[in-house]
């Protein structure tokens, strides 16, 4: 079961979580084959476990498995927070002819 010395460490929203819901079935599924082979999963709400630190695990974007290796410095984050869903976007220059400004300016 769940150590109850670790309850406190983690906030009131996580808590009531692991209270009485821990060992339902994907979660449990999950923690016992971690150690066994690189696990591929959806459960993006999972809460990192002091159990989980040092394997791999993957997690689907909605796209793609990204893979990570779970840190000790991770415990108590959801799995979600380190996967992003979506693609960083970076916004460079603006193009040729763009600003009102520019219509004006010859090309070469």
């Amino acid at each position: 079961m769940f150590p109850q010395r670790l309850m406190p460490l983690y906030s009131a929203q996580q808590q009531r979580r692991l209270n009485p819901g821990l060992w339902r079935k994907p979660w449990h599924s999950l923690l016992e084959h971690l150690w066994k082979a690189k696990k591929e999963e959806h459960l993006r709400d999972m809460i990192i476990m002091p159990k989980m630190a040092g394997s791999m695990v993957a997690v689907y974007n909605g796209k793609t498995f990204s893979r990570m290796e779970i840190k000790p410095e991770m415990i108590g984050h959801y799995l979600g927070k380190f996967f992003t869903t979506y693609k960083l976007i970076k916004h460079c220059r603006l193009g040729i002819r763009t600003t009102h400004s520019s219509h004006f300016i010859p090309l070469k």
